[in-house]
């Protein structure tokens, strides 16, 4: 293949990739670029994301000297005043350096699926929130009507579009882009602290900087989610691993993938 067909491919492929999320916004606010080291974190939401987003702009701007504060969870969430670039910051360049530039190393996190879609429903949809209000209406349902968190997953699990209507508890093998993405990394929600710095220490070599972690700054992220795990019924729990089969694969893909590696020769 010559460097033409090279680059039409490429550029079709990137394409395809801005397609798969709702919007150029919500495109932009997922991927997070850094040329110096040069690095890829693709974002999924529930799985410790704000606390990834701030270590890893904190860990950027202390390796360039940059002063970095967060007052509020709006700065770290607040992309234009993050020093991390978006993809449209980037530029042309963007689509070759998230799909094709051997010298990015592209990463992620991953969280077990059922405690993720119970996390999002706590802080998303267990009050009146315009979340809560979008679901309903692309439902049929009232607007302002009460969704208990069974009705929730009979929802999502008749519906795909409902499943992937939002970031926060759409399939995460859609919402991270594996399917075009060949990641170096993938962290766990379980092992997160300890992932956290590994990266670090692969990215920013030398640097002593601890992880910023959210919910102790910031106690009002923390979500119900352990509760509501804990009184799932069996009928709801069959039907969210059919809704999210994808993802328990994925999922268990990593981490024993994650188990062969770690395992003595």
């Amino acid at each position: 293949m010559n460097n033409s067909s090279d680059s039409s491919a490429e550029h079709e492929a990137y394409s395809h990739l801005r397609s798969c999320y709702s919007n150029e916004g919500h495109f932009n606010y997922t991927f997070h670029l850094s040329r110096d080291p040069t690095f890829l974190y693709v974002n999924n939401p529930k799985c410790g994301c704000t606390t990834v987003k701030a270590s890893i702009n904190r860990w950027y701007a202390a390796y360039h000297g940059i002063a970095l504060e967060f007052r509020s969870m709006a700065d770290i969430h607040n992309r234009n005043s993050n020093p991390l670039l978006t993809p449209n910051r980037l530029g042309a360049e963007a689509g070759h350096f998230i799909l094709s530039d051997s010298a990015v190393f592209r990463f992620t996190v991953l969280r077990e699926p059922v405690s993720r879609l119970a996390s999002a429903y706590a802080s998303k949809l267990a009050w009146d929130s315009s979340e809560r209000q979008n679901l309903n209406q692309a439902a049929g349902r009232p607007v302002g009507a009460p969704l208990p968190f069974e009705e929730f997953t009979a929802l999502i699990h008749a519906d795909t579009k409902l499943r992937d209507m939002n970031e926060h508890w759409r399939l995460q093998r859609h919402q991270t882009a594996a399917g075009s993405i060949n990641f170096d990394f993938i962290c766990l929600q379980e092992t997160l602290a300890a992932d956290l710095i590994t990266l670090r220490d692969r990215l920013f070599p030398g640097l002593s900087l601890g992880i910023f972690e959210a919910r102790d700054h910031f106690p009002g992220n923390r979500s119900a989610s352990a509760e509501i795990v804990g009184s799932i019924s069996p009928g709801t729990l069959a039907l969210i691993k059919k809704a999210y089969a994808e993802d328990f694969v994925f999922y268990q893909s990593v981490r024993a993938e994650r188990a062969k590696r770690a395992a003595p020769a």
